[in-house]
């Protein structure tokens, strides 16, 4: 593909003209603009004054590297590397799942609870990129905070995000689903939870972007095990979750009503519905 002149208008127009169908306009102008950022340096109100400007040779080529990727339907944020999620900027990578505005919504659920409440121990169950478990840490001062994951690539990435912002979170590589083994954790104020909740009768509804590269076991159950993970939570918050203690979990919007009467069966007096930013069903909270 030719920028004939070179221009980051030009380039902004290539990215609107082979990413069309990929994605829709205003998407594509937020990508040009994560790029742009990333490779360039420019972002807000200087790029709009640069557009008429050249781009270097070396930026060139790493703009035409991008589009290849994007065409594919690579993700931005595995391209860059990286992720934005509560003000900061995560590392992410292919194997780890991209961290969601929605599940910020969910950290911002239990901040707003627990801000001032004095000492907390927290335990983030399945972190990821460690983006909860992070953010938590950082805004919740004096909190302790543990986070576990199955997954080595993405202790590995959480534990470099948790060094960047020099937050204390300790990581365990660990298989919630075997829960009865980790008896060696202590016990807890808050658990939360982002883990998979996407039917696979679902995969027909999702992105190839989310399909052909997001990691399917932090994504999908089984049809015919769906709340596999909350039962799991659950079992695990019997042994180590304080009394008094909350649970914090995202969940999916068509199975809220079965994830809330799982908590009822366990005796939790208080059970939460939350919506997201777009009126779904997204978040509980067990207490």
């Amino acid at each position: 593909m030719h920028f004939d002149p070179p221009t980051y208008r030009n380039i902004r127009n290539a990215f609107l003209s082979e990413l069309k169908g990929i994605m829709d306009e205003p998407e594509i102008r937020s990508v040009f603009r994560m790029v742009t950022e990333k490779y360039a340096g420019h972002a807000g109100p200087d790029l709009t004054f640069r557009l008429d400007e050249n781009a270097g040779p070396d930026i060139l080529c790493r703009y035409r590297d991008a589009l290849d990727q994007l065409k594919r339907s690579c993700p931005v944020q595995y391209l860059l590397k990286e992720a934005r999620f509560y003000g900061l900027v995560f590392r992410v990578a292919e194997g780890v799942l991209i961290p969601r505005p929605e599940t910020e919504e969910l950290v911002r659920w239990v901040v707003e609870d627990h801000r001032g409440y004095g000492p907390l121990r927290i335990m983030d169950i399945g972190t990821g990129s460690g983006c909860i478990a992070v953010s938590l840490s950082l805004h919740l001062p004096g909190a302790d905070v543990d986070a576990l994951d199955i997954s080595a690539r993405a202790i590995e990435i959480a534990s470099y995000n948790a060094w960047k912002y020099h937050a204390g979170v300790r990581f365990f590589k660990a298989d919630i689903l075997n829960h009865e083994n980790l008896d060696f954790l202590t016990d807890y104020d808050i658990l939360v939870s982002n883990p998979p909740y996407v039917r696979a009768c679902e995969k027909k509804w999702m992105r190839q972007n989310v399909l052909r590269y997001e990691p399917e076991e932090a994504l999908f159950v089984k049809d015919d095990a769906p709340l596999v993970f909350y039962d799991a939570v659950l079992g695990f918050a019997e042994k180590h979750l304080k009394p008094g203690g909350h649970i914090y979990a995202e969940i999916n919007e068509s199975l809220a009503g079965d994830v809330m009467e799982k908590g009822r069966q366990k005796g939790y007096a208080e059970v939460v519905l939350k919506q997201d930013m777009h009126g779904r069903d997204r978040m509980l909270r067990f207490s």
